[in-house]
Parts: C-alpha cells; sequence; structure tokens
C-alpha cells in the first residue's frame, strides 16, 4: 500500500511539474507575442496578431519562429527573428513581405503580356534599409517607389521557360527580342535602377542575366544588345540541347 501510495504521489509531482512548465512557456510566449504586436502596431496603422510562436535553437544561434496575422491581410506573415531581437525588430518586418507578395503579383501580371512560355515567374522586391521610409500608412511598393524614387528600390525578376533555347541564330534572336521588350515593359514602369532579371531556359540550355546598377550600368538599347546577357556561347548550347535530347 505505502508503494502505491508512493507511486501516486510521485505522479502527481510530475504532473505538477509538467503543468509548471507548461504555464511558464506560455506565460513567456504571450510576453513575446505582446511585445512583436506592441512593435509592428506603432510602426504601422493596423492591428496584428501573434498567432504561434516556435523556439528554434542550432549552430547560428537561438531564434523565434514567428507567425502573425495582420488585420485586412488573408495570409498570414512568417518571420524568424534571434531571440534577443525581439524587442528590436527590423525596420521593415512584415511589411517587407507585404511588398514582395505585391511586386511579385506584378511582375506575374506583367509578363503574361509578354509571348514566352513559362514554367514559373518570380519576382522579389528589396527597398533600401538606409532610408527612412515612412510606413505608418503600410504604402504599397509602388507608393514607395513613387514617392521615395525608384533608386530606394531593389528588382529581382526571375523567368523559368518551359521550352529549351533554340539552337538555329532566326530563333535565338526572337529570344534576345523578346527578352528585350520584356526589359523595356520593365524600365517603362521604373523598376530598372537596382535589376537583377534572369531567364532560365529549360534545362539549361541557355541562361540570360540582365544586372543595371550603380556599377554595371545600362548597356540593353537594342534587342541585338541582349546578346551580352547570354551566358553559354552558342557550343555551349549545342551540346546542351543534345545533353537533354539524349
Amino acid at each position: 500500500m505505502g508503494k502505491f501510495k508512493l507511486i501516486i504521489s510521485i505522479g502527481i509531482i510530475g504532473l505538477l511539474v509538467i503543468g509548471g512548465v507548461w504555464m511558464y512557456s506560455a506565460h513567456k510566449e504571450n510576453k513575446v507575442a505582446k511585445m512583436i504586436e506592441k512593435q509592428l502596431e506603432a510602426r504601422m496603422n493596423q492591428e496584428f496578431h501573434v498567432t504561434n510562436i516556435d523556439e528554434i535553437s542550432n549552430g547560428g544561434g537561438e531564434y523565434y519562429y514567428i507567425t502573425t496575422e495582420m488585420k485586412g491581410i488573408k495570409e498570414p506573415f512568417k518571420m524568424q527573428i534571434f531571440k534577443q531581437a525581439a524587442d528590436n525588430l527590423p525596420r521593415y518586418a512584415i511589411i517587407q513581405e507585404l511588398w514582395t507578395r505585391q511586386y511579385d503579383k506584378e511582375v506575374k501580371e506583367m509578363v503574361k503580356k509578354h509571348p514566352f512560355k513559362l514554367k514559373s515567374v518570380e519576382g522579389n522586391v528589396g527597398v533600401d534599409n538606409e532610408k527612412n521610409i515612412d510606413i505608418h500608412d503600410i504604402p504599397t511598393i509602388e507608393e514607395v517607389r513613387k514617392g521615395y524614387g525608384k533608386e530606394v528600390v531593389y528588382d529581382e525578376i526571375t523567368l523559368d521557360t518551359d521550352y529549351r533555347y533554340p539552337i538555329d541564330l532566326k530563333s535565338q534572336e526572337k529570344e534576345d527580342q523578346k527578352i528585350f521588350d520584356l526589359l523595356e515593359d520593365i524600365k517603362g514602369r521604373d523598376m530598372d535602377n537596382n535589376l537583377s532579371l534572369t531567364v532560365q531556359y529549360k534545362d539549361y540550355t541557355q541562361r540570360y542575366e540582365v544586372l543595371i546598377n550603380d556599377v554595371q550600368k545600362d548597356k540593353y538599347h537594342r534587342p541585338e544588345d541582349m546578346k551580352k546577357a547570354r551566358l553559354k556561347t552558342q557550343e555551349e548550347v549545342i551540346e546542351s540541347n543534345e545533353e537533354a535530347q539524349s
């Protein structure tokens, strides 16, 4: 009987310890959540709700992986931050992801107007962290570009085609024309001050890389200039096509 009571006592103590640990963890997570929400709401005129916090520890340090909902936005936001940085979030936390979503949608709509057969299109955008952009009223990335100039925005566009790069020169010139027309469209939207445009052809039969920034000035003024953006020579194109077909 005495042994049975001892087992019961140990079990109760174990449950109390587990319960105490859980309550402490829940309290800690709630404290971090309120801290995150307070910072976001102070920066942006909107309500935020942290719905989940996971703690991650690896060779790079200890992190919080946070899921946050923003009023009026259906898809939640996720971000990873160092634990010690929880009280000092990056300047454009959350809104950077919102800008990227807006930009990706804009890029996809733009590319639809051009005669590519594509497997995927991806647009990523960044802003100059040195510029103190007012985000209180949650400006769109287009409003940031118009209000602060295209110089503060970094544009990255990647296209993956659903067809291999052609071997014959006439067809290659048509690809040059297509990419040049897309680039002109990009320039017309003021997305070309800090631009990285990549067109990757199926089976890596060719790759165009267009870089325009303070160091690498714009050198693409005619369709034939797009040859400067090709990474593979004609011999390598032929070899890549033969390998893909074998």
